[in-house]
């Protein structure tokens, strides 16, 4: 996160799983097809879930997904962010609700887009216009 950073601020979305979860998939997939309008607008794009490594890279490399894809196979930083979803199975416990969190380049939170459901999705011009006022304040700050 602290290299991404450098290069300017970082949308951190929370997923359930690439591997069970279909509207993760398609989210994923959305991100991928909007991933130059939403690297114009100056941000950058990394998934995180509960899903091992391995779960990772197959998903990505079969739909040809380019941004990172961050194993949190132990839960911390879901647990960090508060997202865990607690009602899971214990067979499946550890996953996040679907939640994304705009960070500046100094790391501060500087927006959150939440989903009542697992079913919806933040708009990517909601993702793309948080992006691009993390960018400003860090250029305003600089000023």
């Amino acid at each position: 996160l602290e290299s991404l950073l450098q290069k300017g601020p970082v949308a951190l979305v929370f997923h359930r799983s690439v591997d069970w979860c279909l509207y993760c998939k398609l989210q994923m997939a959305q991100l991928q097809r909007n991933l130059k309008e939403i690297e114009a607008a100056g941000g950058q794009v990394v998934g995180i879930s509960y899903d091992s490594v391995e779960t990772l890279k197959r998903y990505a490399n079969r739909s040809k997904i380019t941004f990172p894809l961050l194993s949190d196979a132990g839960s911390k930083t879901i647990d960090a962010y508060d997202i865990r979803y607690k009602e899971a199975p214990a067979a499946m416990s550890g996953f996040a609700r679907h939640a994304t969190f705009i960070l500046d380049q100094k790391g501060v939170i500087r927006a959150k887009l939440f989903q009542l459901s697992y079913q919806e999705r933040s708009a990517v011009d909601a993702l793309i216009n948080a992006l691009t006022r993390a960018r400003n304040i860090e250029r305003e700050t600089k000023s």
